[in-house]
């Protein structure tokens, strides 16, 4: 199977189905060529999860997850919208070095923020992904407790499938990360910032992407969709809030 992928991804995120760059967990090895099959599809996207063997997926996604959250609500949350996209979808939209090199700095920021100690009390960490990435890579951060819980998005949205789920942390701060700026992130941004009756929304100014198939010299944002300056908080300063 033949693709353009991000070196060392696998190895990267401790995959554990073989080295296996697109489906790293092996407890969806079964899935990997559907996967493979609709990481650029061309049907409809409102239809997508009232197929077959996406519904199929979906189940066993959600089965999945349910095995493995152990949930329970922190002061505030950090938001992952879409976190590997890129790696899983977009490489052969990257074309320079400089490129590769922020997509580098993003997952070592992204790894290092989720191994980091933390205050479950404190801080919450959700994310928000699609079945396919789910199955591939998110799957394995929820098994390992580096995420507490994951919320599945339409395909190639950021739109929760169920709105409703965001209302639980509508109270104290969110700090969204992930992608693509102005694409999927400003959508969960919206209806994060609809559901909010306290608190801030903020962006992770370091753990921002803007779509490689927009900006072809840097993927890092000149301004974050959503979200005034004023808002756009440092990584090391969300890692203090974590403890």
């Amino acid at each position: 199977m033949v693709r353009d992928c991000y070196e060392g991804f696998s190895e990267k995120l401790s995959g554990n189905n073989g080295g296996n760059d697109l489906v790293l967990n092996s407890n969806f090895r079964e899935w990997t060529n559907h996967i493979f099959e609709n990481l650029k599809p061309n049907a409809p996207l409102y239809s997508r999860y009232e197929k077959a063997l996406d519904s199929e997926l979906l189940t066993t996604c959600r089965e999945h997850a349910d095995e493995h959250e152990k949930f329970e609500r922190g002061e505030n949350v950090i938001m992952l919208t879409h976190p590997f996209y890129l790696y899983l979808a977009h490489m052969d939209e990257i074309k320079c070095d400089n490129i590769r090199s922020e997509l580098d700095e993003y997952l070592n920021n992204l790894m290092g923020l989720l191994n980091s100690d933390r205050d479950k009390s404190k801080m919450s960490v959700v994310a928000l992904d699609m079945v396919h990435h789910y199955a591939s890579t998110t799957s394995l951060l929820l098994e390992r407790g580096l995420v507490d819980k994951v919320i599945f998005t339409e395909y190639d949205y950021g739109v929760p499938l169920d709105k409703d789920e965001l209302a639980m942390f509508g109270k104290g701060d969110v700090f969204f990360a992930g992608g693509y700026n102005d694409k999927c992130l400003k959508d969960s941004i919206k209806l994060m910032e609809e559901r909010m009756s306290s608190g801030n929304i903020w962006a992770i100014e370091e753990l921002v992407l803007n779509s490689p198939q927009d900006c072809k010299s840097t993927l890092k944002p000149s301004f974050i969709t959503g979200i005034s300056d004023s808002k756009i908080i440092g990584l090391s300063e969300v890692v203090e809030r974590m403890r």
